[in-house]
């Protein structure tokens, strides 16, 4: 069966500026040497480029090869480009063709690339010869599957055989302050509020200055004293309901409490991938199983994973809250003068740790609190702790957030990358297990 036609989107702006780079010295020779020719090249010019870019792709391929025909697309960019294409290949219900895309990572953090291809820390590292060619060698890993023509017998509606890595999408609703409307967008790495959303937001003024990730930390060390007061509702996925991550277990177990969750909180963060950086791995367990392997901890495609922190578990915090004032009488907001003394306790005594375990493939989801009581033992947190885990991890179909409206920045969410502020936002998993795989990455 004839492959699919190629289509080429290259953005010369992302993270260094080196796609335009990759694009002439290593991906226009590799395909030159393989003998495939691409259908369109397009350049990324400005902001919404890539979207319509996107809906034409889909529009040519719908036009010529009818509605369930595969797309190929070669993206030489960053998350965003791949996040912005996104929104034009599936901007209609009505095509219903696998989408396959193979990335040459050019941009900041490359999340997505990251998760796909994870360093020789994670159990799912898979080495490859190739690797050491050339400096630029590891961005071509997904060009190289592409082009080993593993693809030639496969079913192009099915993706059946193929060495390709399956996209979650998010359905992502905001509805914006002032009665300014709604925003409806599909995400595919990430949607989160809190610390993660206030970094992505402080970090984009810093992006001229420190272009690299250094930036993100930077922004954190900024915002590290915020905590965020809202409505989080978990929403059940079919018969599984909800499920929260035992970590004495090690196994997600029925939750058997509320599904809605009051804060404040300080992380929230729902992914479709393990990491957001090469090493940097807040949700070790949202990836797909490997092919070929299975991980029963792994996230379904049917499912979203939900990571949060929520300081008021804290036996620290609710020491200087015993010594401050009674928790009834806290302020809704959790940022005035009064509950920064809490705050900054949380920030010293549990930032960097929690930083450093996220850092070491993840390892912050078996933390736990002390019980409290002597001061001193407030201070470490361990795995084998007496008290409740540092972080909730669930399992679900969606969620709906609800920030409290005199909570400053709680209204701010991120979406791969692209921060909006919003009075309410509404996540649910696309699709679910039916069109598990529709979107996917050659690995």
């Amino acid at each position: 069966m004839p492959r699919p036609p190629l289509y080429l989107v290259f953005n010369p702006a992302a993270g260094a500026n080196v796609a335009q780079q990759l694009l002439h010295s290593h991906v226009e020779p590799l395909l030159k040497e393989k003998g495939v020719q691409v259908a369109r090249r397009y350049e990324t010019k400005g902001a919404g480029d890539d979207e319509l870019i996107g809906q034409e792709i889909r529009r040519k391929v719908q036009a010529s090869r009818g509605a369930s025909a595969g797309i190929d697309v070669l993206l030489v960019g960053g998350d965003g480009t791949t996040h912005d294409v996104l929104q034009g290949l599936l901007a209609s219900e009505s095509h219903s063709a696998r989408i396959r895309l193979i990335l040459v990572p050019a941009g900041t953090a490359n999340a997505l690339y990251a998760a796909i291809y994870p360093p020789e820390t994670s159990k799912r590292h898979r080495k490859d010869p190739h690797d050491k060619d050339s400096e630029h060698a590891w961005r071509l890993r997904s060009l190289r599957s592409y082009l080993r023509g593993e693809h030639d017998d496969d079913d192009e509606h099915t993706g059946a055989g193929a060495n390709l890595y399956p996209l979650t999408i998010q359905r992502t609703m905001l509805f914006l302050p002032y009665a300014k409307g709604e925003i409806h967008t599909r995400t595919h790495i990430v949607t989160s509020h809190a610390l993660h959303a206030a970094i992505l937001h402080d970090s984009e003024a810093l992006r001229s200055t420190h272009p690299g990730i250094e930036r993100f930390k930077i922004a954190s060390a900024q915002n590290a004293v915020r905590w965020v007061e809202g409505q989080l509702t978990l929403r059940e996925r079919g018969e599984h309901g909800v499920q929260v991550f035992d970590s004495r277990e090690k196994r997600f177990v029925p939750c058997v409490g509320k599904r809605v969750l009051s804060g404040p909180f300080w992380y929230m963060i729902c992914p479709t991938v393990d990491r957001l950086e090469p090493s940097f791995v807040p949700a070790p367990f949202s990836s797909p199983s490997a092919k070929g392997q299975h991980d029963e901890l792994a996230r379904p495609p049917n499912a979203l994973d939900l990571v949060l922190i929520r300081p008021l578990r804290d036996p620290i915090v609710q020491r200087h809250l015993r010594g401050d004032h009674a928790r009834d009488a806290a302020p809704t907001a959790w940022d005035d003068e009064t509950s920064r003394p809490a705050r900054e306790a949380f920030a010293k005594a549990r930032a960097a740790q929690l930083t450093a375990a996220m850092y070491a493939e993840g390892r912050h989801v078996y933390l736990r609190y002390p019980c409290g009581g002597d001061a001193a033992d407030d201070e470490q947190l361990t795995e084998d702790g007496e008290g409740e885990t540092v972080v909730e991890y669930y399992r679900c179909s969606g969620y709906e957030w609800c920030p409290a409206p005199a909570s400053e920045r709680a209204g701010l969410t991120c979406m791969d990358g692209t921060v909006v502020q919003a009075e309410r936002t509404e996540v649910v998993v696309h699709g679910g297990r039916e069109s598990a795989g529709r979107v996917s990455v050659w690995m």
